[in-house]
């Protein structure tokens, strides 16, 4: 991650207790506690990081995209960072880094999408 690579660091929540066993790409069910939609994104999937969770999602084009949110329990700092995230991922454009494709920072949970090349369904 960009604040990670900028020296940010931020307590981080403990794992899930995710019990549901991967797909081969690593992905997870989605659990009760895991919206449904985050922006135009249709979820599919989960992955649990430390400081956040990465969810497939879809677009109505049928566009993948990694749709990351700060995990429950994480420091309100954490939401912050991520704003920062997705402004620099902005300004790389897709060079040295993932392609922002939209970002809901005020959405509840904020969330930000990045371009998913390698992924095939």
């Amino acid at each position: 991650m960009v604040s990670a690579r900028l020296g940010a660091s931020v307590q981080v929540a403990p794992p899930d207790d995710d019990t549901e066993p991967a797909d081969p790409d690593g992905w997870r069910p989605l659990t009760s506690r895991d919206p449904r939609r985050l922006g135009p994104y249709t979820l599919h999937g989960r992955q649990p990081g430390t400081r956040s969770l990465v969810y497939l999602g879809r677009d109505r084009h049928g566009k993948e995209a990694a749709v990351r949110v700060i995990r429950p329990g994480v420091p309100d700092e954490a939401a912050a960072m991520l704003a920062t995230e997705a402004e620099a991922l902005g300004r790389m454009a897709g060079q040295y880094a993932p392609l922002l494709l939209a970002t809901g920072p005020r959405d509840d949970p904020p969330w930000l999408a990045e371009d998913f090349p390698d992924h095939t369904p």
